[in-house]
């Protein structure tokens, strides 16, 4: 939500003031993300600088009430309120983020706060007495140096193809602000790092309980979903959009949004490759019709991965644990902003909403040939070195994780991830499936209603849908369009990227048997999911490069 830089030899001097795009102290500064969806504001006292950035929230007094505080101002308070503003902020129902600044020159101690949502965190870089931070950990490349990677973790990422929700990146010298979590930087600290995430308790997951004589669960389902849509939309001075897939959460959304949005609702998507097209687009279509949509849709077939000319490929940014489509995905919000579309709605989190509690799960599929969980491909690449694989045995296909957030940890780990990809296009992503007071209810649901997504396949036909959408036959898939995408228009580039690459030189991959395995899977023909290995490689690959400048 901010990006700032702050040097411990250059804090002591002017005071802070405001400078239109955040505040700065000599050279110092920290700058918020500026957007019709957020508010920020500055307090001092007691030689303490309080900044704060969130979403704003229908019904509530913007900025903060009795400071007198004014967006993007400055303000002082009378000595001893401080805390109490700072208090008051972690009960804010929205998305917050807070920068709390005390002393100056060597004595600094810099803290950072968020809430349970974890939204557009702060990546962070501290090294010599300064720190670095911003939403765009692309950004924060240059800082880091050169390409010093994390190597247990790029073996992970390598070998299944996940990140992991954690302080710790891909990157060893970036961190990354996780939610509920302090960021703290104290460059005086004396045998411990200037840089450090404290993290928050674990959350227990709710329970499901039995269901009141003549309860509703859609309705109830339905009840919460708009009442939380309306702190975003009621009032919202410019364009709202909607990512539509044809799938259960993305319909759920938009039937809610045009509900209660007090303007005409947009849609946007993206049309897939492989046996779900034309279905989906069908899908879709059904949708924007139903709720009156005003849609515009992106073919991935245009927008591959790694194809000639687009973004990643031409110079644009490249972090590893982003978007794997992330070519079609800009193009779509391109395509939002176009229409005017400013504030962007998703259906993240809905996948997780009606998942199995504890004695409902399955006995474990049987994990990766050495021992680790089940990979998307089964199978550790045999292009990794003895020393990757080795790195990854070590871990036994897991890492260190955040301690357990209310919903399932993949929901903060995908709003982390995605959101500068929203930012960078002018946008802030909202996702309505994802809120605490939805999460504890489906959570609490008995099985029956979360099974099969009951509470909402029902839903979804009391609103109008068709039976098409409320049980599709053929299951959404992006993969044929990265198998299509690395056997044909991407594979010049990724040629060139496994012809010499920068992972062997580090001893990540065997160069050789990358370039085989390639060329075999290529002339194969038909393997699908044996292209996420590649695509793994391939960006991880192209981040090497970056960091190298």
């Amino acid at each position: 939500m901010l990006s700032l830089h702050l040097d411990s030899a250059d804090v002591e001097g002017p005071p802070w003031r405001p400078t239109g795009t955040g505040w700065a102290a000599g050279p110092c500064t920290v700058e918020p993300f500026r957007h019709a969806a957020l508010e920020d504001f500055a307090l001092v006292s007691d030689g303490r600088l309080l900044i704060v950035v969130r979403e704003r929230c229908a019904g509530e007094p913007p900025p903060e009430r009795g400071t007198g505080a004014l967006q993007g101002g400055l303000t002082a308070l009378e000595p001893g309120r401080l805390d109490d503003v700072a208090a008051g902020m972690r009960a804010w129902p929205l998305g917050w983020l807070t920068v709390e600044v005390t002393g100056s020159g060597r004595g600094i101690r810099v803290v950072l706060e968020t809430g349970d949502w974890g939204v557009a965190p702060v990546f962070a870089i501290a090294r010599d007495g300064e720190l670095w931070g911003d939403w765009d950990p692309a950004r924060l490349f240059p800082v880091a140096g050169g390409p010093k990677l994390d190597r247990v973790r790029a073996a992970h990422f390598l070998a299944v193809f996940d990140s992991s929700y954690s302080s710790a990146t891909l990157v060893s010298e970036i961190q990354m602000h996780t939610e509920r979590s302090r960021m703290v930087w104290d460059p005086a600290a004396d045998g411990r790092p200037a840089l450090s995430v404290e993290y928050p308790v674990g959350v227990d997951p709710p329970l499901p309980r039995r269901l009141k004589p003549g309860a509703d669960p859609p309705a109830a389902f339905w009840e919460i979903l708009t009442s939380s849509l309306r702190r975003w939309l009621e009032g919202y001075p410019e364009g709202v959009v909607v990512e539509v897939s044809g799938g259960l959460d993305s319909a759920v959304v938009a039937a809610a949004a045009s509900s209660v949005a007090g303007q005409p609702v947009r849609s946007c998507g993206i049309a897939l490759a492989g046996a779900s097209r034309e279905d989906e687009r069908a899908r879709r279509s059904v949708v924007a019709r139903l709720f009156g949509l005003e849609d515009r849709e992106v073919d991935i077939l245009d927008w591959l991965p790694f194809a000639p000319d687009t973004c990643r490929i031409a110079g644009g940014p490249v972090v590893p644990w982003e978007e794997c489509y992330y070519e079609a995905a800009d193009a779509m919000l391109a395509a939002a902003t176009g229409a005017g579309g400013t504030l962007v709605l998703t259906g993240l989190g809905g996948d997780e909403l009606c998942g199995r509690r504890p004695g409902e799960r399955p006995a474990p599929a049987r994990g990766g040939d050495n021992g680790g969980p089940a990979s998307p491909w089964l199978a550790v690449p045999a292009f990794l070195s003895a020393d990757t694989r080795a790195a990854y045995d070590e871990t036994r296909g897991r890492l260190a994780r955040a301690p357990h957030p209310l919903a399932a940890i993949s929901v903060p780990e995908c709003i982390a991830i995605g959101s500068a990809m929203y930012m960078r296009r002018g946008t802030w992503a909202v996702h309505p499936l994802a809120t605490p007071q939805l999460v504890q209810f489906c959570a609490q649901l008995p099985r029956e209603w979360r099974s099969g997504r009951r509470v909402e396949r029902t839903l979804l036909s009391r609103l109008g849908l068709p039976r098409q959408l409320t049980h599709p036959a053929v299951r959404d898939d992006f993969m044929p369009a990265l198998a299509a995408a690395f056997r044909h228009r991407a594979r010049p580039a990724v040629d060139r990227l496994f012809s010499s690459p920068r992972l062997a030189d580090l001893g990540l991959v065997d160069r050789d048997r990358l370039v085989a395995h390639y060329a075999a899977w290529c002339a194969e023909g038909s393997d699908v999911d044996g292209a996420m290995p590649l695509y793994a490689a391939a960006a991880l690959e192209l981040t090497v490069r970056a960091l190298e400048g």
